[in-house]
C-alpha cells in the first residue's frame, strides 16, 4: 500500500487518514498523536489513580476504605 502525497501531508501535518484495506477501514495517524489518544481509551490505574483519590476524597474514604468495602 502506498499513501498519495496529500495523506501523507495531512498525516504530518496530525490529520487522521481514512483508508479501507481489504474490506478494513482503519485510519492512519501520527504515533504521537495514537499515543495520546490510546491514553484516554486505555489509561493506565498511575494515570487513573488521582481521579480515584479525588472521588474518594469527595465521599471523605481513604483507598484502604474503600479495598475493605470491596473485600466484604
Amino acid at each position: 500500500m502506498t499513501l498519495s502525497a496529500e495523506q501523507l501531508q495531512a498525516i504530518s501535518e496530525g490529520e487522521a487518514v481514512e483508508l479501507t484495506i481489504k474490506g478494513t477501514h482503519c485510519v492512519v495517524l501520527r504515533h504521537d498523536l495514537y499515543e495520546r489518544v490510546k491514553r484516554v481509551i486505555e489509561p493506565s490505574p498511575r494515570d487513573t489513580y488521582p481521579a480515584v483519590l479525588k472521588a474518594l476524597d469527595k465521599f471523605d474514604e481513604t483507598p484502604e476504605q474503600y479495598l475493605e468495602y470491596l473485600n466484604d
